[in-house]
């Protein structure tokens, strides 16, 4: 059995998030602040804006504490003295990138509550931030809050394409992260559609056929999420699609998780019955051979992944070059 790719590919994706983001929130004007004092230094804590403007620090120790959490590489470390900026700073005008970095270091402890907390607060002036939308989507379909993770998935599906690569980002990385929201997103669409279903008196089952696609979204950018691939195996089932079903449960079989025992067992079901259908590609082998051949197919498309993820970044860090390359229009 495959550790589980997906736990280990999120938290490394907010790892990295956490590395270069809360982005720098200053224009270039605004990282040395030039008010001095009679003796030529700026006062410590001698107000630049008397306005809390969002994105802008209020006084030099506003400054000077932002930057050492801009500074610090180790997430866990950034999410503490956040904490203690929003303690002294509770006006400041980054408070919103603050809860972002807290939010991040409690994902990567998998502390969900406090994740949903700060990551919360943060989207109330930061809404279009990607990295908080698709995980809280993820999360949210899970708790069955289905508006809300719907909602949350849409706009983040929404966001992705028009995302830049921020400056410092390694490109490979930022490729791999833009997948992993994308699953993520997808995922809780997905999951969310299976939800209302499963609560519809009717379950018509021409209803499923958006959460199948949703799913298989998942898998083509995460193919070692295992719990896509456990309801997917459960949405191809109810719509007799059971050769997808099949090798959907054997995917969730491959991949450590909750799911993965209850999914051999689906495997074996779902076997029995195929194997004895007039001419099935299924009569000559067995659920075990399956599921190990499974695990052969996702460790090629892993591998596969890392290939694609150079690929693409190569062709945006060319785009870019051709596109800082070329003469800007001065009127």
């Amino acid at each position: 059995m495959l550790k589980n790719p997906r736990l280990f590919f999120s938290v490394l994706l907010l790892a990295m998030t956490v590395a270069t983001a809360p982005a720098n929130p200053f224009s270039p004007q605004d990282k040395k602040p030039s008010e001095d004092d009679q003796s030529g230094q700026l006062v410590e804590d001698q107000v630049l804006d008397e306005a809390r403007t969002v994105g802008k620090p209020r006084s030099r120790a506003e400054f000077g504490a932002w930057q050492e959490i801009r500074e610090t590489k180790d997430v866990r470390k950034q999410g503490r003295l956040a904490e203690r900026f929003l303690k002294k700073f509770p006006d400041s005008g980054l408070t919103a990138w603050a809860h972002l970095a807290i939010a991040n270091a409690a994902f990567s402890r998998n502390d969900v509550d406090r994740f949903i907390r700060h990551g919360e607060e943060a989207l109330i002036e930061l809404p279009d931030t990607v990295e908080l939308l698709a995980p809280l989507a993820n999360i949210y379909s899970e708790s069955k809050r289905i508006e809300r993770a719907s909602d949350y998935a849409a706009r983040a599906l929404a966001l992705l394409d028009q995302l830049e690569k921020p400056m410092g980002q390694n490109t490979v990385d930022w490729v791999a992260m833009k997948q992993g929201w994308a699953a993520d997103a997808h995922y809780a669409m997905g999951r969310s559609i299976l939800e209302v279903w499963t609560k519809s008196p009717n379950k018509p089952v021409s209803d499923l056929q958006e959460a199948v696609e949703h799913l298989k979204q998942t898998l083509k950018m995460n193919p070692g999420h295992g719990y896509a691939a456990f309801r997917l195996g459960f949405a191809a089932s109810r719509t007799h699609d059971y050769d997808t079903a099949l090798l959907a449960y054997a995917r969730a079989a491959v991949v450590e998780g909750p799911a993965a025992n209850s999914a051999k067992g689906h495997v074996q079901r779902l076997h029995d019955g195929l194997k004895n259908v007039p001419n099935s590609r299924w009569a000559s082998t067995n659920a075990n051979k399956i599921i190990r051949d499974e695990r052969n197919r996702l460790e090629t498309e892993m591998d596969a992944k890392e290939q694609e993820y150079s690929r693409l970044a190569s062709e945006y860090d060319a785009a870019a070059a051709q596109k800082a390359a070329a003469p800007s229009l001065v009127e």
